[in-house]
């Protein structure tokens, strides 16, 4: 099938998602920047999808759509959207969430003001309400930092430059299946340079259909094993128990793992050895998510944050480490001891 040609390629993969994928095609056509292409491939859906995305393009010629033969799955579906797309510029979608109509044309004035950024994302909010900013970093050197611990990237907001993926043969893979993002832009930010916008581009809906929500456990162990893989190139412990705590602890953690968490985190800190500005950041990606994590604790936290880090690194923090403090001890979480 031909396309015509644009200055954007917008990626949309889709699968069961009729309650959906209505609302999002309803944000990508309406979006201000026009001279788009709307590539949609369906993964065999089951449910109206195909029906749905089949009238919105008897409105709208620039949809264009693809079917899987047999049920792929996303990162099956996500490459095949690569190769099938020519514009200049690829512009990632999900087809659950919702964009901001100035979506498009903020990313693409970015790119096009800033030569040396290949790709980027945004700021996003969290449920339909849209009451909840997630914040990421904005600069390329801290998001490769954070890269070694967690996605910074939302990949349902990804602008990027098509050059970057062909020169550097860049796809996603089943290495691990279920933080493919992750990994992706982990490797994307090892020879690219990467940027966030500090503006809410998409609201990210939150559902039980998706891989994040089914298959949580999974995504997890394969999450691990990128840090686990990431730490081994800076010569740094691994410690699974302590690196899932920093990631997703619960409020109701006992002393005991407390203590082990603040003691361990240290260590890896200690123990990071890097080569280049972006990878000197990482022991301030640790820190900072120990800290988080220790104001989920309350007083505990802080006291023994303090005792494995010590007073000279609480002080390097905002407000020479008072804010840190005033959050860990009016927190009103508690803490179960045993």
């Amino acid at each position: 099938m031909q396309t015509r040609n644009s200055k954007v390629d917008v990626l949309l993969p889709t699968y069961n998602v009729e309650k959906y994928v209505g609302t999002t095609l309803d944000c990508i056509t309406n979006q201000t920047f026009r001279d788009i292409n709307i590539l949609i491939c369906d993964d065999c859906s089951n449910d109206g999808t195909l029906e749905i995305i089949q009238n919105y393009r008897e409105k709208d010629s620039r949809i264009k759509i693809f079917n899987n033969s047999v049920n792929r799955g996303i990162i099956y579906t996500r490459n095949k959207l690569f190769d099938l797309s020519s514009s200049e510029y690829l512009a990632i979608c999900d087809a659950d969430d919702i964009y901001d109509p100035q979506r498009l044309q903020i990313q693409l004035d970015f790119l096009s003001k800033n030569k040396k950024v290949d790709a980027l994302g945004s700021y996003f909010m969290k449920g339909v309400e849209g009451n909840s900013t997630c914040k990421l970093p904005l600069q390329n050197n801290l998001i490769k930092a954070y890269l070694h611990l967690k996605n910074v990237i939302p990949n349902p907001v990804a602008f990027i430059r098509k050059s970057s993926l062909t020169q550097r043969s860049l796809k996603y893979t089943d290495d691990f299946k279920y933080a493919s993002d992750f990994d992706f832009w982990s490797k994307f930010s090892e020879a690219g340079r990467l940027a966030n916008i500090d503006k809410s581009l998409f609201t990210y809906r939150i559902h039980s259909q998706q891989i994040s929500e089914r298959k949580k456990i999974e995504q997890r162990i394969s999450h691990l094993n990128i840090v686990r893989k990431k730490l081994q190139k800076l010569n740094s412990p691994f410690y699974e128990k302590s690196i899932r705590s920093i990631l997703w602890s619960q409020n109701d953690e006992a002393f005991s793992a407390v203590q082990s968490v603040c003691r361990e985190i240290n260590n890896v800190i200690n123990n990071l050895s890097f080569n280049c500005k972006s990878e000197s950041l990482v022991p301030h990606v640790y820190d900072i998510s120990l800290r988080s994590y220790c104001k989920r604790i309350g007083l505990k936290g802080f006291k023994n944050y303090t005792k494995y880090r010590g007073l000279k690194n609480l002080v390097k923090g905002k407000y020479f480490g008072t804010r840190f403090a005033f959050d860990c001890l009016t927190t009103k979480r508690q803490l179960k001891e045993i």
